[in-house]
């Protein structure tokens, strides 16, 4: 996690941000974040996200940082059916803005 909270550094794709300067308050009010449901967490067999409308990207992330599942959707899936038990990070990318859930699976 860096200094704006955001699961980054090691394989995730994502730059860390080192300066608090660095970090934005506008994307945690964008319209994905408003529109955005996951539930249940923690979950045991699937869980469900769902934004407000649209084609939305979600990538899963372990404790490790590597990424264990990509996929592309529109409106809402269910999905880590496959994920170990444990603890990872939920990134959901739509129109340019994101948002990261940690998400627990028993």
């Amino acid at each position: 996690m860096d200094v704006c909270n955001i699961c980054s550094g090691g394989n995730t794709g994502i730059t860390p941000k080192t300066d608090i300067s660095q970090c934005t308050t506008t994307s945690i009010h964008n319209s994905l974040s408003t529109g955005l449901k996951i539930y249940p967490n923690p979950y045991e067999n699937d869980i469900h996200v769902e934004v407000a409308e649209g084609e939305f990207t979600v990538v899963v992330y372990n404790t490790s940082g590597l990424e264990v599942l990509r996929g592309t959707f529109t409106k809402a899936a269910d999905l880590g059916a496959n994920l170990a038990q444990g603890i990872y990070m939920m990134r959901i990318e739509q129109n340019g803005n994101s948002a990261t859930q940690k998400v627990i699976k028993k």
